[in-house]
């Protein structure tokens, strides 16, 4: 080897050792920055370079009723200030988009031919023949479709979480509600670095009664009614007196699927079970929520 090719090879080498040492590496769990938006890592390859990371949701709201602002208000409550959500949504931790306001005939139209094509547990795939259906017939996305229209403008590169988006989240991030909870808690305290939303729909969709339905993973409670005495003061009487009053413990609970109406306003559960329940803490975390996400 000469004098001259030792020089060049060792110039290589000095060049590639910074881009080896300068790799990142990632791991479930973790708060990320991609396009200005903090997101929380999903999954990562093997070589730990690269994976799924979860952005922010987005919750849909009808603008006959509301403004953003107010159906925040009206609609997410917490339990104490440290988890204010018009807190979560003034710092963009999650969004509110207005629904599709649109006649009968405009959703057969405009809307219904493309729910055929959506056969795929892939929220990205789901993007890609929604975006590439709209281009090709020069429909406005935002009008027939601003939950996909918002999540493209996050960037190139982002989709509203499918089957296999959200069941990975909720294996791998979400956890439990106590744990999803403990998250948002500990978000809360260090500045809101992420909203870790917990009722999720998803994009894809599947007959049901022989309609499209949207799919929602959701916790569900079951509880039992009994009865027991406490003491309550009496205000006639001034004293304490013992009372028969009814209560529910809660029995059983599941991350189960649920078919959810396309319009996003009415649910229909699966099974047959007639005692469901949301979670019974914040209101502002039964409301269901389409969660972003994007690939690094």
């Amino acid at each position: 080897m000469t004098t001259l090719n030792r020089i060049f090879l060792a110039l290589a080498i000095a060049m590639c050792i910074p881009a080896i040492a300068s790799a990142q590496k990632y791991e479930t769990g973790q708060i990320v920055t991609i396009d200005g938006l903090n997101c929380v890592v999903v999954d990562v390859d093997s070589t730990g370079e690269h994976g799924l990371a979860a952005g922010p949701p987005v919750a849909l709201y009808d603008n006959k009723k509301y403004s953003p602002q107010k159906f925040v208000l009206k609609k997410f409550k917490a339990k104490d200030k440290s988890q204010d959500p018009m807190s979560f949504f003034e710092r963009k931790r999650f969004y509110c988009v207005l629904m599709a306001d649109l006649k009968k005939k405009e959703e057969e139209k405009y809307v219904e031919p493309v729910l055929e094509r959506l056969t795929s547990n892939s929220g990205e795939e789901v993007q890609k023949i929604i975006a590439g259906y709209c281009e090709q017939n020069n429909i406005d996305m935002k009008t027939y479709f601003p939950e996909h229209a918002w999540v493209q403008s996050l960037g190139e590169g982002w989709f509203l979480g499918g089957w296999n988006e959200i069941y990975m989240y909720k294996e791998r991030i979400s956890l439990s509600k106590e744990y999803a909870d403990s998250l948002n808690e500990k978000s809360a305290s260090e500045g809101y670095r992420y909203f870790y939303p917990l009722n999720l729909h998803s994009t894809t969709r599947e007959k049901f009664h022989g309609r499209m339905c949207r799919l929602g993973m959701l916790w569900t409670y079951n509880f039992q009614k009994y009865w027991d005495y406490e003491y309550r003061y009496n205000v006639q009487r001034k004293r304490n007196e013992q009372v028969r009053v009814e209560k529910k413990r809660l029995i059983s609970e599941n991350y189960s699927r649920w078919h959810i109406g396309a319009n996003l306003l009415g649910s229909i559960m699966q099974s047959g079970d007639s005692s469901p329940y949301y979670g019974p803490d914040h209101i502002w975390q039964r409301y269901n929520y389409l969660l972003s996400f994007k690939r690094f």
